[in-house]
């Protein structure tokens, strides 16, 4: 995941624009957050798919 990244050198690239620096950093890790949670779901509760 290079998001963090991204997002830094998004904000690197627009900062000029400062009203939508906002959206592009929230747009670049917002991929990273749904992950994160995903891996800790899966890592806790195990496969998301198993049946009942």
């Amino acid at each position: 995941m290079n998001t963090l990244h991204h997002g830094f050198w998004t904000y690197v690239a627009m900062r000029k624009r400062k009203d939508v620096v906002k959206y592009a950093i929230i747009g670049s890790l917002i991929p990273d957050i749904v992950y994160y949670i995903m891996f800790f779901y899966i890592l806790f509760f195990g496969d998301i798919i198993s049946s009942q």
